[in-house]
């Protein structure tokens, strides 16, 4: 399962969100939008990966796959709070950039992170109408993160597709790969 969301108009990305559910339905996305395959386009593969997650000393890398000795590819340490979530989160973004610094208008995010195609479709649409609260009231604990990912998606096409993770894969297992690793270099203070 894949979804489009195209972010380059004078929509903002709440309104864009609502208005593509509305049109397919709960993110039933397949395949006739204007994301289509060109010289433009790539497909990324991202994972984020924490150590003793939720614990003290926590230490998260992210990673991103664009392919078999591909120059572009990556793996870093998480900046800020050391979660998995936070991992997801920062690698899409990551490679949202280095893509758009690259040239290209069209991406497709491949991710085994259920939290973060979710948050893009289902959540963020109703956190930014709501303030950035979530639904019970407090505020969401990866605003910043969200927020940056966000402005990486302007003006650029992007498709976020779930794949299942450590089910032999070979793009994920490399995103995983690099996201452990990027997960076991030290922290970056800035």
């Amino acid at each position: 399962m894949y979804y489009c969301l195209a972010i380059n108009s004078s929509q903002s990305t709440a309104e864009k969100i609502m208005a593509y559910h509305q049109q397919y339905g709960r993110a039933s996305y397949s395949g006739n939008s204007s994301c289509s395959n060109n010289d433009l386009s790539i497909e990324i593969y991202t994972d984020g990966a924490c150590l003793n997650n939720g614990q003290q000393g926590a230490q998260a890398g992210i990673g991103g796959y664009f392919g078999l000795n591909n120059p572009l590819n990556f793996s870093e340490r998480v900046k800020g709070r050391q979660t998995n979530n936070v991992a997801e989160i920062q690698a899409a973004e990551h490679a949202i950039r280095l893509a758009k610094l690259n040239g290209y208008v069209q991406i497709k995010i491949i991710t085994d992170s259920e939290f973060l195609t979710k948050a893009v479709y289902f959540w963020l649409p109703k956190w930014k109408a709501n303030n950035w609260r979530t639904a019970g009231g407090g505020p969401v604990k990866n605003k910043e993160d969200f927020e940056l990912l966000i402005d990486a998606m302007q003006g650029v096409e992007v498709v976020f597709e779930h794949v299942r993770g450590h089910q032999g894969n070979f793009g994920n297992e490399q995103a995983d790969r690099l996201a452990r690793a990027g997960a076991a270099k030290p922290a970056s203070y800035y």
